[in-house]
This record gives structure tokens, C-alpha cells and sequence, in this order.
């Protein structure tokens, strides 16, 4: 971690009526708690920070300021394969593949929900407090803690797309909310079923394929930037990026019907 850049964050308490506008405190020179403003505290997930931000800045402001989500896109095939995945997981105490550059490791722990203390960006008047439940942590034979996300995927992964949502599950670990104990990992990482394959057992068909392991390269400086440009569009402060094809802005009438081509 950056240690550097994270350490110039105020130190968060909840204020005493735990409504939605927080007191902040920061460190002073003495070092005693000095009073700061009170910051609206809002939450955003890995997911919308990892893939709407992403796709489309419009999308992202409209689930975390207003609440209106995107509908549910995931084919349940998936959701079914990951629950798969984990209940085999659960039950063996090393996980090894055997397969060649997917290092042997036990489950430290599985669905394990975050929740980060509000970070704030007293400039935007807010803080922004990150909360989702992740797939793993797991503890590697080589001494690592790695946080993995399962995937299941039939074509290449595009790592880039994981790599804000990885980050942002490895901040909130790393400054949970309070009462809750920090958890360091070293690295964050894909594991992906490669699902190529229809076969057949006695008595059974599924689908097969070769798993793979996928490091994530963490940039938590970069992940900061990201919060910041995040909070700006949550708070009005920016602008955000006008994507004309999204498909639900078009939808949502947030934008016109493209003209149709004759």
C-alpha cells in the first residue's frame, strides 16, 4: 500500500445521532481530535466503481446519488457456477488445481462483507464510505493473503475492468469502519473458469474448463483518484462524461434516440 497518501486521510467518527451528515475528526498538531464540518457520508460498492463508473459516468451518478439502479444483467448459469465453486472450496482444507502457475492455498474466509470507514473529501463536502461482500481471501503455501474473485468466463478476461473493483475491496479491508480489525493482503487476483468444454460423467453432464490465475496489479494512489473523481460527480462538483449510445440513459430518456441509419 501507499502508505504516504493514505496516511494524510482524517481520522472518521460517526457523529452521536448517526444521521446520514457525519462529524469528522482530524488529528491536530498536539495530537488531539480537532472538529471539522460534518460531510455527507455515501456509499458506493466495488462493482459500481469497478464497471458503471467505467461504462458510463451518467449510469454511475444515477445509482449512488439517486438510487436508481441498472437491472440485473448477470445469466444465473454464473451465479450457480460461483455458488458451485465455493461450496467445493468450503470443504477441502488446501485447494490445490494442479495446474500449472495457480499456487496451492487454504480459504481464510468466503462472501466476506466490507465495509470501509468513510473517507472523507472535505473539499466535495462529502465521504465516501465503501461496502460490498467479496469472493475470497486466501492464505497462498508461498505466505501470501491474496484476494480473489472467482470468474467464470467462455472468452479472455479484460483484467483492466477488475482492477478498481479488486482495489476497492482491498481499501475497505485495509480501513474498515470502526469496531471492525484491518486486514492487509498482498495482492489481488482473478481466478477464472475458462468454461470451453460440455462433458459427461455417469449419471451426469456439465461444463468444464481450464482455471486460471490472473494477478492484479494494485495502484492505490490511483484507486484515491478514482474515489475523488467519484465523490466530485456524486457532489456536482464534475461534470459526467456524456455517452451517447448507453443504453440505459437512452432508457432512462437521459438521452435521444440515436438517429436511425438507412
Amino acid at each position: 500500500m501507499n502508505e504516504t497518501r493514505i496516511a494524510e486521510w482524517p481520522y472518521v467518527t460517526k457523529a452521536a445521532d448517526e444521521s446520514p451528515a457525519q462529524q469528522t475528526s482530524a488529528p491536530s498538531p498536539n495530537g488531539e481530535l480537532t472538529r471539522s464540518p460534518a460531510l455527507h457520508v455515501v456509499a458506493m460498492n466495488p462493482s459500481q466503481l469497478g464497471f458503471v463508473l467505467g461504462d458510463c459516468e451518467r449510469c454511475f451518478v444515477r445509482e449512488v446519488r439517486d438510487g436508481v439502479r441498472r437491472p440485473g444483467m448477470v445469466p444465473e448459469i454464473f451465479n450457480l457456477a460461483d455458488r458451485a465453486q465455493k461450496a467445493e472450496f468450503e470443504v477441502r482444507d488446501i485447494i490445490d488445481l494442479e495446474t500449472e502457475g495457480i499456487p496451492r492455498f487454504r480459504i481464510f474466509a468466503q462472501n466476506y462483507r466490507v465495509e470501509s470507514t468513510p473517507i472523507p473529501f472535505g473539499d466535495l463536502g462529502i465521504a465516501v464510505k465503501i461496502t460490498g461482500r467479496l469472493d475470497a481471501l486466501v492464505d497462498t503455501e508461498d505466505g501470501r493473503r491474496v484476494l480473489v474473485d472467482y470468474k467464470t468466463a467462455a472468452k479472455p478476461v479484460p483484467v483492466d475492468r477488475y482492477r478498481a473493483q479488486l482495489g476497492s475491496y482491498a481499501l475497505a479491508l485495509a480501513w474498515p469502519r470502526d469496531g471492525v480489525a484491518p486486514i492487509e493482503v498482498d495482492s489481488t487476483a482473478l481466478l477464472v473458469l475458462n468454461a470451453r468444454h460440455v462433458g459427461t460423467r455417469p449419471g451426469r453432464l456439465g461444463i468444464y474448463g481450464e482455471p486460471e490465475w490472473i494477478e492484479v496489479e494494485r495502484d492505490d494512489v490511483a484507486m484515491v483518484d478514482l474515489l475523488q473523481h467519484a465523490a466530485a460527480l456524486v457532489a456536482g462538483a464534475a461534470q459526467p462524461h456524456h455517452k451517447r449510445d448507453c443504453a440505459y440513459c437512452i432508457y432512462y430518456g437521459a438521452v435521444p434516440l440515436p438517429e436511425r441509419r438507412t
